[in-house]
């Protein structure tokens, strides 16, 4: 189950990244008109796709966490509008953003909690 969450939330924040980024429009409907946030998004994405792809649970246990925290994270600094406290890096900060954030930040913080389908 873990593997398969991961794969999908992996997938939903890598797109949500590019479309903002390549889209012509969809940055101002998903609020990611920040560079910046974009390729956070496509990076972290493709990072929560790749524990879902791992073997190891060793590495899923670690890396999933880990990108999880980084998203809450981002996701409280476009909550309270400080989304430019990194000097010279900008995150998105909308809404749909920052649920997507979260979102996120659950499924790498629980997803070593999940029992794996066998």
């Amino acid at each position: 189950m873990s593997g398969n969450i991961n794969k999908i939330g992996g997938a939903i924040q890598a797109l949500f990244g590019a479309a903002g980024q390549f889209v012509p429009g969809a940055g101002e409907v998903l609020t990611t008109t920040s560079t910046d946030g974009n390729i956070f998004n496509m990076v972290s994405g493709v990072l929560l796709g790749a524990v879902g792809l791992q073997k190891s649970q060793k590495t899923a246990k670690v890396v999933g966490p880990v990108v999880g925290i980084v998203n809450a994270a981002a996701g409280v600094l476009g909550l309270t509008g400080n989304s430019g406290l990194i000097p010279g890096f900008q995150l998105n900060s909308g809404t749909p953003q920052v649920a997507v954030n979260f979102i996120i930040a659950a499924i790498g913080i629980l997803g070593p909690f999940l029992k794996k389908k066998k």
